[in-house]
């Protein structure tokens, strides 16, 4: 099954704030979906993130990994994406199979927040 593609759905998420700074340019659509070798994550699970919280060293999610990079910066990226998602939905971008608004009144509120950070 080919990943989701959606070149309106990324332009959409460079548009949103960092996830972790909120710094408003320089922002960079990053994949965290399952991917092998050659193979991207889809569009859907692109959240948004400036050069440096995406590709520095020793903070970057592409080098430090998923795991680290939650603990370090206290987000979630699973909320991060479902919230980019929702926010989407709600300025009418379309991307999804199902749309969101067909899912339960406690899922699609339970993740929706303002900010990123956990607790």
């Amino acid at each position: 099954m080919k990943p989701v593609r959606s070149s309106a759905y990324l332009a959409f998420v460079r548009r949103q704030p960092c996830a972790v700074c909120e710094k408003r340019f320089g922002v960079e659509a990053c994949h965290t979906g399952p991917h092998g070798i050659s193979q991207k994550a889809p569009d859907t699970s692109a959240i948004p993130l400036c050069r440096f919280h995406h590709r520095d060293e020793r903070e970057g999610l592409d080098s430090i990994g998923r795991v680290k990079f939650e603990r370090l910066h206290g987000v979630t990226v699973a909320r991060i994406i479902l919230d980019v998602q929702l926010r989407a939905d709600a300025c009418g971008v379309k991307v999804f199979e199902k749309e969101l608004t067909e899912r339960k009144p406690a899922e699609r509120e339970r993740y929706v927040s303002p900010r990123y950070r956990v607790g």
